[in-house]
């Protein structure tokens, strides 16, 4: 039997639709994107807690290599964090820019690059290059107009930096020590051509003992070279740096002399 056009509509009509109405819920952003720092797996490169070897703790270039590892924006490649510079975020109410601590902290917005002048000179092309991928991903609209003026960011670092190892090696105690094999010596030698570099030194409190030690060396670094005056006001033209009371300071010309070279 045909059924009526009208009935036929009543019944479409009535049909209680199954569709749900869409979900008022907000998105939620996923940890990976916002706290990208604590899920990235930070593998350290050299446990010294677990190593066998006699004072590796106190040397310099173990605890560089103990630091966490971090992910290298420019190559992209995860290193121990004391060999990289870590690049802040300000997003004060007057500026919103990129900055180069001299130290590292785990405060505010930060992304990390390689350590080194002028691969940051010639890799770094806009503020997108180098800020962390979290930001990237999260199309904050706070994050958008981030300045990046390139050479006055370097400039800046360079100066706070001279600035401040020249501040700190003037506080250095002149009274001479017995030499440590951890020790590190500050010179300005025009004949040697490394930044860096293995001499053997006379134990200033004993002549008859000599040391083999690690020596900075500021000449033929631009830089570096208004220090010059500070270290030749010492009586043997060296400044003596123990890394059991100049152990930041050690570091922070170790991180500074791999950066200009």
């Amino acid at each position: 039997m045909p059924i009526s056009e009208q009935l036929y509509k009543s019944i479409l009509l009535s049909r209680k639709s199954k569709r749900l109405p869409p979900s008022k819920v907000a998105a939620v952003a996923s940890p990976l994107l916002t706290n990208f720092e604590k899920w990235s797996g930070k593998k350290i490169r050299l446990n010294l807690g677990k190593v066998e070897f006699e004072n590796l703790s106190e040397n310099l270039f173990a605890q560089v290599l103990s630091s966490p590892n971090r992910l290298d924006r420019i190559s992209r490649l995860k290193m121990p964090s004391d060999l990289l510079l870590q690049m802040k975020l300000d997003l004060s109410e007057c500026s919103k820019s990129l900055k180069l601590p001299l130290h590292s902290d785990k405060s505010g917005k930060n992304s990390y690059v390689v350590n080194s002048l002028a691969m940051l000179k010639s890799k770094i092309k806009s503020a997108a290059s180098v800020l962390p991928l979290h930001i990237l991903a999260s199309n904050n609209a706070n994050m958008k107009g981030v300045a990046l003026n390139r050479d006055k960011l370097l400039r800046d670092y360079q100066d706070s930096m001279t600035e401040t190892i020249a501040s700190q090696l003037n506080r250095v105690s002149r009274v001479p020590k017995s030499v440590n094999q951890n020790d590190i010596f500050v010179v300005y030698d025009d004949k040697a051509t490394s930044a860096i570099e293995l001499r053997e030194v006379t134990d200033p409190t004993n002549s008859k003992t000599s040391t083999q030690v690690i020596v900075f060396n500021f000449a033929h670094l631009a830089p570096l070279q208004p220090l010059k005056q500070i270290i030749d006001s010492t009586t043997d033209k060296r400044i003596h740096l123990s890394m059991a009371s100049n152990q930041e300071l050690i570091k922070l010309i170790f991180k500074y002399l791999s950066f200009l070279t």
